[in-house]
């Protein structure tokens, strides 16, 4: 039996034994489903199996072997891999350790089978290797966009306040004697480090949430609330409640606020970083709070969600396991 025989006959059990690795890679908190698990294995096995049986020139094998195929049949199956993936925060080692072991799979079950199809084997090693190559390069991709961004947006709300206390601080050192100059000018010098104070501890904090953060679990902690926080600078001056119990082996806890709803274009990429949008539109922070609430909350084996509508306002829901 030819291999791309072999794995349209085996297609289920392949995928199967993929979403069964792919579990073991989700990254702490994460709950992913079957499906989700099982993401786009089934339109890369198509797309193998589609790339094995197109005809292949020796120079069209010499262009792929260089990543310049111009059939690009693996492009946009190993692409859409990586949106996945980056959207459940599986690292560029995770999804690379997905393609090995689907490639590994595949031919331990095509061997198991006691058949032999070298052409075929070698024709499905450059497929796989094309489709992983085109997820690394949008996993790549995908990162570099998230760092200019990131240092572009902290770049651009660092200027503001340096800029207001380069001008006091010029002013200030006029020799004349101006109590009431120095008294409009001395708190926005002091407004304006504060502000870069809180914009460089978002950024110090987004670095400790993809580290261990033991440091969160001291119950003397000084770090504020981030799910709290901007409860309430986005409450529209409504009333802000705070409800937590006990619901079984866990606790959960519920901040809600009766203020303008979230976009509800805005609610999947809520705990994103640097997803401000318009929930964020007057906040002096790089949209990292709920971030880094997110990789809190996981840290401690918690989940959070988020609802919003304006008939019932604004609810951030957190579970949190009870401590052993």
């Amino acid at each position: 039996m030819s291999l791309r025989a072999f794995i349209r006959d085996n297609h289920e059990k392949i995928i199967s034994e993929f979403a069964a690795f792919a579990r073991t890679l989700m990254p702490p908190g994460v709950d992913m489903t079957e499906p989700e698990l099982r993401d786009h294995a089934d339109q890369i096995l198509l797309a193998v199996v589609d790339d094995i049986c197109t005809p292949q020139a020796a120079e069209e094998q010499s262009l792929k072997s260089r990543g310049r195929s111009s059939a690009k049949i693996m492009e946009a199956s190993g692409r859409l891999h990586a949106d996945d993936r980056i959207l459940h925060r599986f690292t560029f080692r995770s999804v690379l350790a997905e393609f090995r072991a689907l490639r590994a799979t595949v031919l331990r079950l095509h061997e198991q089978s006691g058949e032999s199809d070298l052409a075929d084997v070698r024709r499905f090693n450059e497929a796989i290797d094309e489709a992983m190559t085109e997820s690394m390069d949008r996993f790549a991709g995908q990162t570099d966009r998230f760092r200019d961004q990131f240092i572009g947006v902290l770049g651009h709300d660092l200027r503001t306040p340096l800029g207001a206390v380069t001008a006091g601080a010029a002013l200030l050192a006029i020799p004349e004697d101006n109590p009431e100059r120095r008294l409009r000018i001395v708190p926005r010098i002091i407004n304006s480090a504060q502000r870069m104070e809180r914009l460089i501890a978002d950024l110090l904090a987004s670095v400790e949430a993809i580290l261990p953060i033991w440091h969160w679990r001291d119950p003397g902690s000084h770090r504020s609330c981030r799910i709290c926080s901007p409860t309430v600078q986005h409450g529209g001056g409504s009333a802000i409640t705070l409800t937590a119990q006990e619901q079984g082996d866990g606790v959960t806890l519920t901040v809600h606020n009766g203020g303008p709803p979230i976009p509800q274009d805005a609610l999947p990429s809520i705990f994103e970083p640097l997803a401000r949008g318009a929930i964020e539109g007057t906040s002096h922070s790089i949209g990292l709070g709920l971030f880094i609430a997110r990789a809190i909350v996981t840290a401690h084996g918690g989940d959070i969600q988020v609802s919003s509508s304006t008939e019932a306002g604004t609810t951030f829901t957190v579970g949190l396991p009870k401590a052993r």
